[in-house]
């Protein structure tokens, strides 16, 4: 989905604009007490994609020292 906001950004700075997806509701939070079925998948879902994002975002023409 295009909202524009990208374009706006890009075009006052010189930006790389990230945004990442995660399980939500009971996929992503729900927790049973149950120690082989850990909680906070959603969680886990984020460290995932900042880590990938840190490893990757220089091919995208970002700086993942910043």
């Amino acid at each position: 989905m295009n909202t524009g906001f990208v374009e706006v950004v890009n075009s006052m700075m010189n930006v790389v604009v990230v945004s990442i997806q995660y399980r939500l509701g009971p996929l992503g939070f729900l927790y049973l007490g149950n120690d082989e079925i850990p909680g906070n998948q959603g969680l886990m879902d984020q460290v995932a994609g900042l880590q990938w994002v840190r490893e990757n975002i220089a091919y995208f023409g970002g700086n993942p020292q910043q």
